[in-house]
């Protein structure tokens, strides 16, 4: 039970850090368009990077967790 719990944790974080990167990825372009490559656009692009790239370890953190539990089962 404990694990589940976990893991519906884990997906949790993901679509957060996903819902995050796609937010600053929409300002990012949407600043871009109005007010060209301004110091904005890019921290907002930078952010986008940073929290994609978070998305992107949870989820394989927790895909990788999920095939050692499975392995460990056997």
């Amino acid at each position: 039970m404990k694990a589940e719990r976990y893991n519906t944790y884990q997906i949790i974080m993901e679509y957060a850090w996903l819902t995050i990167a796609v937010t600053s990825l929409v300002t990012a372009i949407v600043n871009i368009y109005y007010a060209g490559f301004d110091k904005e656009s890019i921290k907002f692009g930078v952010l986008f990077i940073l929290t994609f790239a978070m998305y992107l370890y949870r989820r394989h953190r927790r895909k990788s967790t999920k095939n050692n539990q499975i392995k460990g089962q056997n």
